[in-house]
């Protein structure tokens, strides 16, 4: 997460107060306690930060800090180790 502010603090969580190395959003979305409460449509936004994450380290190969984060989150998270996986098409 390259910034935040007092809305994302108000409507998701104070991102500020959690060491630096955990504030991602997509991190947050997968292994946060917060998001499968608070968004209603939990799996359209998770699958939305899937192709994030798969667009981001997509366009960055050499980015070890990305290339950590989706081994990191493919080793915790079920949902995110099935969806990246996936084929844009669900395949």
């Amino acid at each position: 997460m390259r910034a935040s502010n007092w809305m994302a603090h108000a409507l998701f969580t104070d991102f500020a107060a959690l060491p630096a190395r955990e504030r991602n959003s997509v991190r947050w979305m997968f292994l946060g306690s917060e998001p499968r409460e608070l968004f209603l449509d939990w799996e359209t936004q998770a699958r939305a930060a899937v192709e994030s994450s798969r667009l981001d380290v997509g366009t960055n190969p050499g980015d070890r800090a990305g290339l950590a984060l989706v081994e990191e989150l493919s080793a915790a998270a079920g949902e995110f180790r099935q969806w990246s996986t996936r084929g844009r098409d669900g395949t």
